[in-house]
């Protein structure tokens, strides 16, 4: 059984990489396999072929489409520290020292009004691209809470908060 779910993993991505080989610039290979708690999500993949289908994953992306850039893609990863932003960063720093063809990591920022360390996503951005990978933000959205303020205060902390995060990023 094991191999056969191997086969159909294979199958999908080389697939779907063929499909879109030289008309995609980046692909998000993995998406979402860690828990809030920084444990693995139990997905189907995960409970019949183990933490290796990750880099798995991986590996056939980069044989069906050689020149696409290949991204791990996750939510609530945007500040060093916190519980799960640390898992990730280990997940991938392991499949860097594999030799695992990945070229970057996907940051899904589901942000809130005074909810972001600009510092702690500064030094998060950093250390990934310290290991030689680009950061994309996949996501971006800053949620206006009906606290703290007048809407035209709020509107103007927000515009501060992507004004900030796009200096970060430059």
């Amino acid at each position: 059984a094991r191999v056969q779910v191997e086969q159909k993993l294979g199958d999908f991505i080389w697939n779907v990489g063929q499909r879109y080989s030289g008309r995609i610039y980046a692909w998000d290979v993995v998406n979402e396999a860690v828990n809030d708690d920084g444990s693995y999500r139990e997905t189907f993949w995960l409970q019949r072929l183990g933490e290796g289908y990750i880099d798995n994953a991986f590996y056939q992306a980069r044989a069906a489409d050689p020149n696409a850039l290949l991204f791990y893609n996750d939510y609530w990863v945007e500040e060093e520290g916190e519980v799960k932003a640390d898992a990730v960063y280990n997940l991938v720093r392991g499949m860097v020292e594999r030799g695992v063809p990945i070229d970057g990591v996907g940051f899904q920022c589901h942000l809130t009004l005074y909810g972001l360390d600009f510092e702690a996503f500064r030094r998060n951005l950093y250390r990934y691209r310290d290991l030689g990978l680009d950061v994309h933000l996949t996501e971006l959205d800053i949620r206006i809470d009906q606290t703290g303020g007048s809407i035209e205060e709020r509107l103007t902390v927000q515009a501060d908060m992507y004004w900030n995060i796009a200096r970060i990023l430059s």
